[in-house]
């Protein structure tokens, strides 16, 4: 088995990690201490407890918790334990010096906040201005998937026609094509 019985595995496990104690669902609580220092447990139910996500929030500075990577670390942590508007409040404290250039998956991870805070529009909107910003073919292609489900776009130019004039404008970028083909 590889991580814990509630579906998270700590990044630094080694493949062969299998807890000492087995998970029977009622009396077992798995202790792991993360590459944070901070004890980690997963209880009867198979939830990863908060008690770690508050930890591990606690180590980081202010300064710390305004970087991408940090504030994404923090925001999928608390998702794990279902607190999606503490997720937002974290995603959020990106130091304006990021704003412009905030890496994929600090994007994604507000995508995620956002949807699971049930603000679908807001997430696509939001993907949206990052594959414009960004011409990230994975955006791209969740708006394809998304634009399936849009029955009238209204006054607003399909997602057909936005392809057709991109490629158009850039059909030269053979790689980038080869990346929004790519299931």
């Amino acid at each position: 088995m590889h991580g814990l019985p509630c579906g998270y595995t700590p990044p630094n496990l080694p493949k062969n990690f299998a807890p000492t104690m087995p998970h029977c669902g009622f009396a077992s609580l798995f202790l792991f201490i993360d590459r944070s220092g901070v004890i980690c447990q997963c209880g009867p139910q198979g939830k990863l407890s908060g008690v770690d996500v508050d930890g591990y929030i606690e180590q980081q500075s202010e300064q710390a918790r305004t970087v991408p990577t940090v504030a994404s670390e923090i925001a999928q942590r608390l998702l794990k334990v279902g607190r999606a508007e503490d997720a937002w409040n974290a995603i959020n404290a990106l130091a304006e010096t990021w704003r412009d250039r905030a890496p994929f998956e600090w994007e994604q991870t507000r995508i995620e906040v956002l949807e699971a805070l049930g603000r679908d529009e807001d997430a696509q909107a939001f993907r949206w201005a990052c594959f414009e910003h960004s011409l990230n073919a994975t955006h791209l292609r969740e708006c394809e998937t998304l634009a399936a489900s849009i029955e009238d776009f209204g006054s607003f130019e399909t997602h057909e026609a936005y392809l057709a004039r991109l490629k158009s404008a850039h059909g030269r970028k053979t790689s980038f094509w080869d990346l929004v083909s790519a299931a």
